[in-house]
């Protein structure tokens, strides 16, 4: 009795697997918004215990916000967060600034940066989309791997230093960290 089931079960999969229309045109993936199961697991069992979720179902999307990051703000802080779009196997960073009205910004966002090497430099925020985003949170990674110091560029060609709290150094370099494993670009 069982073989005839499992007959039919293996007889039923090879029938399915032969009707499925393989000339559908697939969407393209970029490759540095690509997730995978494993990091998708590990990121929602492990990581996600850290973050306030908002979850679309209809969208198949989860934003993801760091917990430390919902004490208001005193002073203006970039916040990022991660997009899980699990219907696509992507994830995004998004970042978000508040209290950006305590400070005239210049647009683009511009963040300079000096090394005790006396070398400096600059990256910025452009364009404001979902690349421009993955790749200044790269260029904001690196630099604070480097242990850069890093000023906010503001319009009246001043600056004011970013990140020299060890509590907001942390919080960022935990999420960029975090959507980085997720894409499983370190």
């Amino acid at each position: 009795m069982y073989p005839n089931y499992l007959l039919l079960l293996f007889t039923s999969l090879l029938f399915l697997g032969s009707c499925s229309n393989t000339s559908a045109p697939q969407k393209a993936v970029d490759q540095a918004f690509k997730t995978t199961p494993p990091s998708r697991i590990y990121f929602k069992n492990i990581r996600s215990a850290s973050y306030s979720t908002l979850d679309n179902e209809r969208e198949g999307m989860d934003l993801y916000r760091l917990r430390k990051y919902e004490q208001p703000a005193k002073a203006f802080r970039i916040v990022p967060t991660i997009a899980d779009y699990w219907l696509n196997d992507q994830a995004y960073i998004l970042f978000q600034f508040e209290n950006p009205d305590t400070l005239a910004l210049t647009t683009p966002l511009e963040i300079q940066w000096e090394s005790s090497g006396q070398e400096n430099g600059s990256v910025q925020l452009t364009p404001m989309n979902q690349k421009g985003q993955h790749a200044f949170a790269k260029n904001l990674y690196e630099l604070l791997q480097q242990k850069h110091q890093l000023f906010l560029a503001l319009e009246d060609n001043k600056r004011v230093k970013i990140f020299d709290n060890h509590q907001e150094l942390s919080y960022i370099m935990t999420v960029l960290r975090d959507y980085f494993k997720l894409t499983e670009a370190i």
